[in-house]
Formats: structure tokens, sequence, C-alpha cells
């Protein structure tokens, strides 16, 4: 079941709404999560119920290694505070304990206070022995939970890759989970949460659906109070509600049709012109975004009804000004995943340039790897690992000495290239797409197909996708909030619920991703509409948008495209 099909907007989430809702009344957080989880297991079983049960089974292979590295109470992991492992402290440790107990007896004291001084030594060095057994198994359970992670995604996922006769169907969004109960498992290691003691909010963890298929990558420590602890209240629902409709306007009307030329023009190579294959990549460029930001809007605004907050996902990243802006910007749940728990740990930075260039291209070709079983996936993930190298070797250095225009340029093109490997069937067909783009010299629109896709509800909806790709809503909607609070002291942009505002200040940090307070509640201080101005501003913004999405729900009902491109995932 995905969101953007009938029997998700009409069955499914009317339901879970009322019962979750019912519940929500009863105050009672055991009842909360069991609608969650029983609505969670049920949407994940919609595409089978095997693999909703082995979900439910490696989510218990996880509770379980997590008991056992976290014991019963909260005990940190001896790594700094980035997250890498730190020998030095271990070799420190031994050696103040192996000169305490060389040092002589008549510099610790003599007769009784030399014995004591000696059996405190004595404890010391028993106590540093048992921490480091206990660090050691922690260690070994957290490989084991690893291997048992990626052992089931590899299975599913790569195996085929590497033995073509071997097929089996991939469990949908499972890239997606595997990395959220892995984070789980480093959050407990590291002491940055303490393990949960109840499997059910574990498995509500990773099976909430609104995140479950397509993101973002919800981490443990994000969440784990607001799976205790956590209320919805009406601007939530109103807010969250906004911001899921937002997002199916956004993948309806914009992403499936920028998808439809996409599709089109890659399924032409090599016969395409010039024009028709950069009009191709283009509208690739802006489905990839889309959709994918689409559906994290529609995560988002329906965990804010249940009361998570889950952290913005995307922030303009086609403004960027570098690749190493873009991956700031682009997927930022994967990117911080990565950067937290792969490359600190590798030495990130901090181990001289070559070491530095090293972990970057494991990183990009293991984020390559993670978005589909295709050698061309990881032939994108070299591709930007390489920029990125380039970036430090100096080519940042030149890029900051030109135009802002020029730099967003270079930066534009890269990414666009890129994405030709991305969407591309294989290598062979990116590298012959690439050569319509550079090499063919024939211009103009010679396939009927492209030609007739052209209409002006595509020009229409293709100028409205480069518009929403820059914050230019978010700047507009600056200036109104500023007039409105001149006006009647009301903040408008926060009960505007405006996707790219919110995504502006969710990625600054002001987002409560603990089930705090929304921005909403804070800006009028009662959880209330504002009155005056602002209250007929955001009504205005209401009834736009639900116009909006029941024009979009009938147009979905109406056309026979919809993709869901995250089924590589």
């Amino acid at each position: 079941m995905v969101f953007s099909s009938a029997s998700f907007i009409f069955v499914f989430l009317p339901l879970t709404l009322i019962f979750y809702l019912a519940a929500e009344r009863s105050g009672n957080i055991r009842a909360k999560n069991a609608v969650l989880l029983v609505c969670s297991f049920i949407f994940y079983a919609w595409s089978g119920v095997k693999y909703a049960l082995l979900l439910c089974v490696s989510v218990a292979v996880n509770y379980a290694l997590g008991r056992m590295i976290g014991g019963d109470t909260l005990q940190p992991a001896p790594v700094p505070a980035a997250g890498q492992m730190s020998d030095q402290a271990q070799q420190a440790e031994h050696s103040r304990a192996s000169e305490a107990i060389e040092k002589p007896a008549s510099d610790a004291g003599c007769g009784e206070g030399g014995a004591a001084a000696a059996g405190s030594i004595g404890r010391s060095f028993d106590s540093l022995r048992g921490a480091e057994a206990s660090h050691t198994r922690r260690k070994l359970l957290l490989t084991l939970g690893v291997l048992w992670n990626v052992g089931i995604l590899f299975y599913y996922k790569y195996l085929g890759l590497f033995v073509p006769s071997f097929h089996v169907l991939m469990p949908i969004g499972i890239s997606f989970f595997t990395f959220q109960i892995m984070s789980y498992l480093f959050d407990v290691y590291y002491g940055t949460v303490p393990a949960q003691r109840s499997y059910p909010r574990l498995l509500l963890y990773v099976m909430l659906f609104p995140q479950l298929i397509a993101g973002p990558i919800v981490r443990y420590h994000d969440v784990n109070v607001a799976v205790g602890c956590r209320r919805s209240d009406a601007c939530e629902v109103h807010d969250g509600l906004r911001r899921f409709m937002m997002g199916f306007i956004k993948k309806v009307f914009l992403a499936n049709h920028m998808g439809l030329m996409a599709d089109a023009a890659f399924g032409m190579v090599p016969a395409l012109s010039t024009s028709e294959a950069w009009l191709g990549i283009l509208c690739y460029t802006l489905q990839i975004y889309l959709d994918f930001s689409a559906y994290s809007d529609m995560a988002i605004g329906l965990g804010r009804v249940f009361g998570f907050h889950f952290l913005e996902n995307f922030n303009y990243p086609y403004i960027s000004g570098t690749m190493q802006e873009f991956w700031r910007r682009w997927h930022i749940s994967l990117s911080s995943w990565f950067r937290d728990y792969v490359y600190i740990p590798l030495g990130g930075s901090r181990r001289g340039p070559v070491r530095t260039y090293v972990n970057l291209i494991i990183i990009f070709l293991l984020t390559g790897f993670w978005h589909g079983a295709a050698w061309s996936f990881v032939l994108w993930g070299a591709y930007h690992g390489l920029f990125l190298i380039l970036e430090r070797l100096g080519l940042g250095r030149i890029l900051k000495k030109l135009p802002a225009l020029f730099r967003h340029i270079y930066t534009l093109l890269a990414v666009m290239c890129g994405w030709v490997f991305f969407r591309a069937e294989s290598i062979g067909d990116a590298f012959l797409y690439l050569k319509c783009m550079f090499a063919q010299r024939i211009f103009g629109l010679y396939h009927i197909e492209i030609a007739e896709l052209i209409t002006n509800e595509f020009l229409t909806m293709l100028a409205i996708s480069l518009v929403i790709c820059v914050p230019v809503v978010r700047i507009v909607m600056e200036k109104i909030d500023g007039a409105v609070k001149a006006a009647s002291g009301h903040d408008l942009l926060h009960n505007a619920g405006d996707a790219a505002a919110v995504n502006e200040i969710s990625v600054t940090g002001s987002t409560d991703s603990g089930g705090g307070t929304s921005p909403a509640v804070e800006a009028d201080g009662s959880g209330q509409m504002p009155d005056g101005i602002g209250c007929i501003g955001s009504i205005l913004v209401d009834l736009t948008v639900l116009g909006l999405f029941a024009l979009a729900v009938l147009y979905m009902l109406g056309s026979s495209f919809n993709p869901f491109i995250y089924f590589r995932f």
C-alpha cells in the first residue's frame, strides 16, 4: 500500500485516524501504540503477510540483542562523542594500572597502609578487567546485530546481483527499516539511549507506517521519548494533515507529470535528439526530488498527526553551490546516518587526506549500493564521491572565487549528469544517454511520443516544479508573515503550515523531535487558531490546500500513471 492510492486515501487513513483519535481521547499511551501498531502491521502486510512477519522476527532478534548490549541500565560504550572507538583511552588505562602495580610498596606506605593500597590497586585492576570483558562482549553482540541485519538485506536485495539465477521478491522498504533498526543498536551501544524494554514499542518504532516504506530514515534517539509519551492536540492534527495534503498534491500533480516525460525520454535511448535528452533529464531531476520530498512531506505530516516529530529530509538541494552542500541538503536522513555510523567510525577526516578520500569513496559506494542492487547505482555513488574528493583537493577553492550563479550551474549540471546513471536501466544505457546529451548535436523534437506530452498542462506543471525547487514560496510567506504580524501580532507563517517554511525551520534545528509543542502552538500559546487577519489568512491557506487536495485525488483516480519509484530501495 502506498500513500498515493485509493485504498489508502479512502479506507486505510480514515479508519486509522478514527481509531487513533479515539485512543488519543482516552489518554492511554498503550492504547495509542496498540492502534498504531495494528494499523502499521496491516499497512505493511498489504504487500505480503510473510514480509510483515519477517519484520516482526527481525525486530525480535534486535530487541534481544539490544537488551544484552544495554543491560538493565544505560552503559555507554568507551567511545568519543563523535562515535568512534578509542583504543588510546584503553591503553592509557592499562598503563595507569600497570604503573600502580609496579610501584614500590615504600611509595604507597608501610604496614597496613601499604596493604590497603595494594588491595585498592588489585580491586582497580579487577574492575578494569571486568570493564574490558563487558566491552568486548557488547562489541561482539553489536557485530552480530549488524551481520544479522545486513545479512537479511543482502539476501533479499543483493544476492541476485551476484548470483543471477537467484530470484526472490524483495520486501518493500527493506533498506529503510534495516537502517532504522541498526540505528537503534548503535544508539544503545554508544550509550545515546537505554535499551528499550518493551518489544511492542520497539516494533512500533520500526514498523510505524508513515515512514516505513519511503523514509525518512528515523533514528531511534530522535523518537524514543515520543514512543513512550506523546499527545496530539487539535493544532498538531491540523498542521500534520495539511502537510500530508501538500505532499500528496506535490506527488500527484508535479512529480507524476515530470515522471511521465522522463520515462518517455529514457525509453528511447539512443535515438534521442539533444533537446529531447536534456528535456528528459531535466524532468527526471525534478521528478526524483519532487517525488521523494513529497513522500517525506506526507510522512512528516502523518507523523505529526500521531504525535511524532520526524526530522526534515530535504532543504532545497538544487540551490547548492557545491556537491558538498548538495549532500547537506539532499536526503538528509541517509547522509547523516552514513556520516555518524560509518564515516566517523572509519576515522572521518581526522587521519590525514589520503584516509579521508578513502573514507569518502567507501561511504559513497555504500550510498549508491543502498539505493539499488545494480552496478549503475554503485557508479552513481562513486561519481558523487569523486566530486567531493575533487572539491577537497582544490576545486572547492576555485568555486569560492566564482560568482554564485556559476557555482549553482556547476552543481546542477554535475547532479543532472549523475542522475543519468541513477535512472538508466544499465551502465551502457547511461553512457548512451550522456552521448545523446553532449555528442548528438541534433536539436528539435523528433519523436511524436515526446512531442505529444508537451501540452499546456505539462508546461504549467514544469514551471511550477521549477519554482518549488527554490525557496521562493518561503520568501513570499516570510514577507506576508511580516505584514500580518505587524497588523495583528500573530505569526501567519507558523499557522500557514507551508511545507517549505517548515522545512527550513526544522533543518536549522528548531523542530522538537521528541514530541514537544509544535511551532503553531508556540506562536499562539493557546493551541487555538489566531483571531483577525492571521486567522483569515490561515483559513484561506487551508481552503486552498483542501481544494487542491480534492482535485489531486480526482486526478489520481482518473490517471493510469502513478509510479512508486522506491521499489528498488
